[in-house]
């Protein structure tokens, strides 16, 4: 998540068990809704419902994309679609994502050592440069050919 960005909206529609969990990898400032007050504002102001039933269209594209992915996409180009977006907001022309390969290979829906392979490789070719401290992106260029050659 990038900052501005919205998580959880769920438990605003329905405040039954939360369907996931949330870690923050550096000092954040989150603010909570609850789901009485999110039904209340619905009930005031059609133009917030508006906005709601947009964002819950919104995530269900995103998850049907991410589902689409992560069924037909190679796990390298999977991989290289995962850094990208996570060095998205960096301006460094050589960002460095400070997540271990086990994190990395949560997001890409992969084992640890199925990810360590492709960072090697990735390595060799002088892509990344994979350390304890991270994930240092060398070529954004030819991470992008990587993650778009396999598109669907």
């Amino acid at each position: 998540m990038h900052p501005g960005a919205v998580f959880g909206e769920i438990a605003l529609f329905d405040p039954g068990p939360r369907t996931a969990t949330v870690t923050a990898l550096e000092q954040s400032r989150v603010l909570g809704i609850r789901n009485a007050d999110a039904m209340t504002a619905l009930q005031r102001s059609p133009d917030f419902g508006i906005d709601m039933l947009r964002l819950a269209g919104k995530r269900m594209r995103w998850m049907g994309y991410q589902l689409s992915e992560q069924v037909f996409l190679p796990l390298p180009a999977r991989l290289a679609k995962k850094v990208l977006h996570l060095t998205s907001h960096i301006s460094d022309p050589e960002p460095l994502l400070i997540l271990s390969q086990t994190e990395l290979a949560e997001f890409a829906g992969a084992s640890r050592e199925a990810v360590s392979k492709i960072l090697s490789r990735w390595g060799r070719s002088g892509i990344v440069s994979a350390s304890r401290g991270g994930l240092r992106l060398l070529n954004r260029d030819a991470l992008r050919d990587l993650a778009e050659i396999n598109e669907i």
